[in-house]
């Protein structure tokens, strides 16, 4: 009984280090930095990550970094609002973008 316990305990706190959040701004402080490799990285943004940046893991595509780059310059540019979807790791101090969209 003890193990079934401490195997379910482990499994709510292994489930509850991964968080799906959202961030609706006008982007106009964003930080938008692009590496080496197609790495696309954007500080600023009031995530809970260090810096309040958020990121792409590794297996997205270059064309959705694309269209993120373009979309956040465009609402600089335009003064508009957009959303970013992202799941927070707070073990692993990440922010992976899963999705984003312009008002």
């Amino acid at each position: 009984m003890f193990k079934k316990l401490l195997l379910l305990s482990s499994f709510l706190i292994a489930t509850n280090a991964f968080s799906l959040e959202s961030i609706t701004a006008t982007p106009t402080s964003w930080l938008l930095q692009n590496y080496v490799g197609g790495n696309v990285i954007v500080f600023n943004t009031g995530s809970e990550c260090s810096g309040g940046h958020l990121n792409f893991a590794s297996s997205v595509s270059n064309r959705d970094k694309d269209r993120f780059w373009s979309l956040v310059m465009t609402a600089k540019i335009a003064s508009k609002q957009i959303r970013v979807y992202y799941t927070y790791d707070s073990v692993a101090s990440t922010c992976f973008i899963s999705s984003f969209l312009l008002y």
